[in-house]
C-alpha cells in the first residue's frame, strides 16, 4: 500500500505551491496537466537528486526527521529522484530550490512505492531519457479528488518540535 506516496504526488500535482520547499509561482513537473514530463534517469545522478531532497527534509523536520514519532519517517521526494527532473538534475538554475517536494512519509510506504516504480520502469521497458506522466487515480481506474492540503510553511509543527 502506497497510500501516502500517491497523496504526496496528487498534492504535488495539484497544489505545488502548498509544498515544501516553499516557493512562490511553483511548478513541478510530471502531471499531464502540467504538459512537462518526467523523464528516466538511469544511473548514478539520482543520489544526487536524493541528497538534495534529504537536505529540504532535514530542513523543514530537523535533523533527525526519520526518528519522530510515529515513525520510522522516509523523505519523499517528487518528482521522483530517478528522473532527469528530480530535486538536482532538474535545476537549471543553481539558486532554484523549489521545482520539487519533499515531504515525510512513512518508511514502509515510500520503500513500496519506491519498489513498485522499479517494477513499472521494468515492466514498460522505460529507459534512460524515456519521457512519461504520472496520474493518480483511485484502485477502480477513477478520477482521484482529495481536498487541498494545508499550508505547509514549517514541518517541524506537525510534531511539535
Amino acid at each position: 500500500m502506497v497510500k501516502e506516496a500517491t497523496k504526496h504526488i496528487w498534492e504535488a500535482q495539484h497544489y505545488p505551491d502548498l509544498t515544501l520547499p516553499t516557493a512562490r509561482n511553483k511548478s513541478i513537473p510530471g502531471s499531464i496537466e502540467s504538459n512537462e514530463p518526467q523523464q528516466r534517469l538511469y544511473g548514478d545522478s539520482n543520489g544526487h537528486n536524493r541528497s538534495k531532497s534529504t537536505a529540504a527534509c532535514r530542513k523543514y523536520y530537523g535533523k533527525r526527521y526519520g526518528k519522530l514519532p510515529n515513525g520510522p519517517w522516509d523523505c519523499d521526494e517528487y518528482p521522483f529522484a530517478s528522473t532527469w527532473q528530480g530535486a538536482f538534475t532538474g535545476d537549471n538554475d543553481t539558486r532554484a530550490t523549489s521545482h520539487f517536494s519533499a515531504r515525510l512519509i512513512p518508511s514502509a510506504d515510500n520503500q513500496q512505492g519506491g519498489r513498485e516504480l522499479d517494477d513499472w520502469y521494468r515492466e514498460q521497458r522505460i529507459i534512460d531519457h524515456d519521457d512519461f506522466f504520472v496520474k493518480v487515480v483511485k484502485a477502480d481506474g477513477s478520477e482521484m479528488v482529495l481536498p487541498a492540503p494545508p499550508p505547509r510553511t514549517r514541518g517541524r509543527e506537525q510534531w511539535g518540535t
